[in-house]
């Protein structure tokens, strides 16, 4: 069977009211198993280009403009990986430099191209797209961060899925709403640190009642790191808060303002989480820092973000 080599382009606008872009697209792609994903500076658009190998009835198939050939599915898979790869790239721009604006689910839209030699490029048939809607905010990543974002990526640092639950609350428009969201994803935070500083421990955690949560980030913390959390205070009154927003249903609803300080301190507990599970890792220090710097800013009667 003959194997031809060919590249695939893929073209993402990522879902959400918000348009990510670069400094120097030129110098700043992230290689992720076998991609190299690359930013627009003016467009938010990502790009990412592969490396295939593919049969003579896959290479047929990308040929076949009339679309008279069946959906080959095999060839379609290689397609969906890089998707998901170009998604995983996005959940690490997203926790890292705090972009909530983006859809829950970081949808995207995309179109496809294919080409021999990276200069000329053709569609490949039957482009898959996603419904999308506007884009308002502007975000222009760091210098540098995506140099960051692979090295994390690559080296399989994860992303707390305790920010979906933060990113949920952020996109919340009931702030009693958010503030449950908003508690839910400090407590969750801490179980994904332990499950990292401590596997064994894990299990304690999923199978008895979990301890209050200024026990979690002022006692546990401290036994495994010999730090406390810098709102942990803060923390055991949102989780008071929440318990009557949950069993007492006639409790008054946190003002807005009072909730969005409450999830910026949350934002701030799981950034220090990282930054004790990876000591040497100045990066998580200067997302640190980044996140009290949001937090201050709110405290100080600015817009949330």
């Amino acid at each position: 069977m003959q194997i031809m080599k060919i590249y695939i382009k893929g073209i993402y606008t990522p879902i959400g009211d918000v348009q990510i872009k670069v400094y120097h697209s030129d110098r700043e792609a992230v290689n992720y198993r076998g991609n190299k994903i690359s930013f627009s500076e003016n467009s938010g658009n990502i790009f990412a280009i592969k490396e295939l190998k593919i049969s003579e009835s896959e290479f047929n198939y990308i040929r076949d403009t009339e679309k008279k050939l069946p959906r080959d599915e095999q060839f379609e898979e290689h397609l969906t990986s890089q998707y998901r790869d170009v998604q995983t790239i996005l959940k690490y721009i997203q926790a890292f430099d705090s972009v909530f604006n983006l859809d829950g689910d970081l949808r995207m839209q995309c179109c496809y191209e294919w080409s021999e030699d990276q200069l000329a490029w053709m569609p490949v048939p039957d482009k898959r797209r996603t419904g999308w809607r506007g884009i308002g905010l502007q975000v222009t990543l760091p210098d540098g961060f995506l140099t960051q974002i692979e090295r994390l990526s690559n080296s399989g640092i994860p992303v707390f899925s305790a920010f979906k639950h933060l990113y949920k609350a952020y996109e919340e428009t009931n702030p009693r709403f958010k503030w449950i969201n908003g508690t839910i994803a400090a407590e969750h935070a801490f179980k994904e640190f332990l499950s990292i500083i401590d596997p064994r421990a894990e299990s304690l955690m999923l199978n008895i009642p979990s301890p209050p949560i200024e026990k979690l980030y002022k006692n546990v913390l401290f036994a495994y790191t010999n730090q406390e959390s810098s709102v942990y205070k803060q923390l055991q009154k949102g989780a008071v808060k929440r318990n009557e927003l949950i069993h007492r249903p006639t409790t008054v609803s946190p003002d807005l303002k009072e909730t969005n300080i409450y999830l910026h301190q949350v934002e701030v507990a799981i950034f220090e989480l990282y930054a004790l599970l990876y000591p040497k890792d100045n990066f998580f220090e200067v997302t640190l820092s980044a996140a009290k710097q949001r937090l201050k800013h709110v405290e100080e009667g600015g817009a949330y973000y």
